[in-house]
């Protein structure tokens, strides 16, 4: 059931014998997450980003697929405007897949209270050219960089009762496309 599809691919050996995950859910609320809420943007304090929302042709729901762009930065980053109480949960949870020829940095960003303090997580390499499944940060962590830390990793979130902003920090995907999915908060 789990089987890859015997494509001319498989067969010569170029592709993955690994099991494929399955990706029909039950229902669309299921399969999207917060890539398929409307308002994201890009940060400007990093390079110019296209963003778009596909529908998957897998069977995943939404997509939302980043291009960063060339510019005078290591990093780019897109955001959504987003009310959060995160005292009863501990991760961010997201599926990433990008096709650069090489990996890339993923990192979460997260603005809380009213004075919206930036915190960021320690960024995660990601391989090119298959999902990531299940990548999580955990929000409980005291392994966030901030403005207080000196741009150290050694804080936690404050305010947690009060997220404002979330943010994906992307770095090494310049010109290529990166696609996020089942973007969600847990417990």
């Amino acid at each position: 059931k789990n089987a890859p599809p015997l494509t001319k691919e498989f067969l010569l050996g170029l592709a993955s014998a690994a099991p494929a995950r399955p990706t029909v859910m039950a229902s669309p609320e299921e399969v999207d997450g917060l890539e398929a809420k409307e308002g994201w943007d890009v940060e400007d304090w990093g390079n110019p980003v296209e963003i778009r929302v596909d529908d998957s042709a897998e069977g995943r729901g939404k997509v939302m697929v980043v291009k960063p762009k060339t510019g005078d930065h290591d990093k780019c980053a897109v955001s959504l405007l987003l009310k959060e109480d995160l005292t009863k949960l501990t991760n961010l949870t997201l599926e990433v897949r990008h096709n650069a020829n090489a990996p890339i940095q993923i990192a979460l960003a997260v603005r809380m209270g009213a004075e919206e303090k930036y915190f960021e997580s320690r960024a995660v390499s990601v391989a090119p050219g298959q999902w990531k499944y299940d990548l999580k940060v955990d929000l409980m962590t005291k392994d966030f960089k901030s403005e207080a830390s000196n741009w150290e990793y050694r804080t936690g979130l404050s305010d947690l009762n009060e997220l404002r902003r979330l943010t994906l920090v992307i770095q090494g995907a310049e010109g290529k496309e990166v696609a996020f999915d089942r973007i969600r908060l847990e417990k």
